[in-house]
């Protein structure tokens, strides 16, 4: 079974436990470096919200027999009300439709310019070496994660803005909203083994360990996320 029939039956088992009041569909995504995702975009009357949760992880246990159609639903489901029930998705997103309610949320991040030609073709771009900058709105910052939404060609025609609008306000506001930090590459070792096992790792034993290794460092922004962006901050 392919990805497109297994999001077909889930979508319509999804549809049934979550009632009249709600409308799903199929949606493909097209992520950084020409990978698609496939997910099922569930809307709900009386909300401006739409989220989308994504089916390929539950895909890729379907194909090893580890669920089925029928738990993957559930998971869905699950997801979709626990999400619900934090309030996050009532949020009023009528303030995106004006570029002096969001420019101060636009930053940049970078992506491979040669793996994301079709992506490129519909957002606003500039390149940098064998990369791209490309710009999104981040409408949240939590302790362990961000929410945020790339630009598209037609937000920019919407906000009557440049591409070089875009890049002067994410200039300002990457550097704030993900501030950059480097460490050796023996500390981003250890922390990685720390995080595997907290409670059996002795970190001091670790950094002994890595220490001895070729002195290496390590840029990147706080959150770890799209810490390539640092490279063009002001120095």
């Amino acid at each position: 079974m392919e990805i497109g029939s297994f999001a077909e039956q889930v979508m319509s088992r999804v549809g049934r436990e979550l009632g009249s009041c709600h409308s799903v569909s199929i949606h493909r995504a097209n992520k950084n470096n020409g990978v698609y995702y496939t997910g099922l975009r569930i809307s709900e009357e009386g909300l401006n919200i739409s989220p989308i949760i994504y089916l390929d992880r539950y895909f890729r246990e379907y194909e090893k027999g580890e669920t089925t159609i029928e738990s993957a639903a559930g998971y869905v489901v699950d997801t979709y009300n626990r999400e619900r029930g934090t309030g996050m998705m009532v949020a009023d997103m009528r303030y995106f439709l004006n570029y002096d309610s969001v420019k101060q949320r636009v930053v940049y991040k970078l992506v491979n310019t040669e793996k994301n030609k079709e992506l490129l073709e519909d957002i606003p771009h500039i390149e940098f070496l064998d990369l791209s900058i490309v710009f999104q709105c981040m409408i949240s910052q939590e302790e362990f994660g961000t929410a945020s939404i790339l630009v598209h060609n037609v937000h920019m025609k919407l906000w009557d803005v440049t591409k070089e609008d875009l890049y002067r306000a994410a200039e300002e506001n990457t550097q704030k909203l993900m501030p950059y930090e480097i460490k050796s590459m023996a500390e981003v070792l250890c922390e990685i083994m720390e995080s595997e096992d907290p409670e059996g790792y002795d970190h001091e034993e670790g950094m002994e360990q890595f220490s001895d290794s070729v002195p290496m460092y390590v840029l990147s922004n706080k959150s770890r996320v799209e810490g390539a962006a640092c490279i063009l901050y002001p120095i």
